[in-house]
């Protein structure tokens, strides 16, 4: 599995409610895509909910019909092709995937 793919399944596997599996599919989906391409033509890609998604989130969570609070409250994702890491409420760095 790649990078864009493992960070996507990390978010989708963090949304809280009643949440029916084909938002989540579609999310997860569109969410890798645009991780992919926003790596690729940056380097990187940070996403972040603190107390609302950033935009990337929150424009991908509207096209999917996902409402944002289901979103992970205070958790941020560092993404490079290399190395997928989650910082949490406690600000320790943790790797989900490095190459």
């Amino acid at each position: 599995m790649d990078y864009s793919k493992i960070a996507a399944k990390w978010w989708v596997d963090q949304i809280q409610g009643n949440v029916t599996e084909q938002t989540r599919n579609s999310f997860e989906k569109h969410l890798s895509f645009t991780i992919q391409q926003l790596v690729e033509r940056k380097g990187f890609l940070a996403l972040y909910c603190d107390y609302a998604p950033c935009i990337e989130l929150q424009s991908l969570s509207r096209f999917c019909g996902l409402d944002s609070c289901a979103l992970p409250v205070q958790a941020a994702m560092h993404i490079t092709p290399k190395k997928v890491t989650v910082f949490g409420t406690n600000n320790v760095a943790t790797p989900i995937y490095t190459v």
